[in-house]
């Protein structure tokens, strides 16, 4: 009977260790899926951390040119202020030299002087430099005109200048002319010459 009751033992001792192994197998797989689960959830932590850094890099660089624009602009409104606080120290200076007509100081006039000599020299060489790009674009233009003219007259009518110039100048003048041109630009004659 003892050998029965080993035996009976022996046989429940393996079912144990069979549902302990099985049982052992299920946690090995259980606890497989849990590192997976695990390494995507730490992968989709460093993701969502690095495009955290990413956007607080770029917010941190917007915010900083949005300072460096706010920098400038202070300046510039300082420096408008400054200006104005100038151009109201003026008008009232000129306020009380015109109150009092003979205490006028010499360096205001000075200044007034060379404002009014500045305005004149403006005046005169914008007029210069608006004169000199119209000559300049008229020039350009003629020779633009005269280039074409001649890349026509050279490659599909050679006898073009020949009757242009024929009504244009005087019979002498056209001769000297046709006589210095008829070495660039030879005419093949099948016939009598126009004129």
């Amino acid at each position: 009977m003892q050998a029965e009751a080993v035996k009976q033992e022996l046989c429940t001792l393996q079912e144990r260790l069979a549902q302990c192994s099985a049982e052992s197998q299920r946690h090995k797989e259980l606890l497989r899926s849990l590192e997976e689960m695990h390494e995507d959830l730490r992968g989709a932590i460093e993701k969502l951390n690095s495009e955290g850094d990413e956007h607080y890099a770029q917010e941190k660089a917007r915010l900083r040119e949005v300072m460096q624009e706010n920098e400038v602009l202070r300046q510039e409104i300082k420096k408008l202020e400054e200006a104005l606080e100038q151009e109201e120290t003026c008008q009232q200076q000129r306020k009380k030299e015109a109150e009092a007509p003979g205490t006028v100081l010499p360096e205001v006039v000075e200044a007034q002087l060379e404002r009014d000599m500045l305005a004149r020299r403006r005046g005169f060489f914008s007029w210069l430099q608006t004169l000199c790009l119209l000559l300049v674009g008229l020039e350009l233009v003629v020779g633009f005109a005269l280039a074409a003219a001649v890349l026509y007259a050279s490659w599909y009518d050679r006898e073009f200048f020949y009757r242009l110039l024929l009504r244009v100048l005087p019979e002498e003048t056209y001769t000297h002319l046709a006589y210095a041109l008829g070495r660039i630009l030879p005419v093949v004659s099948e016939g009598l010459l126009p004129f």
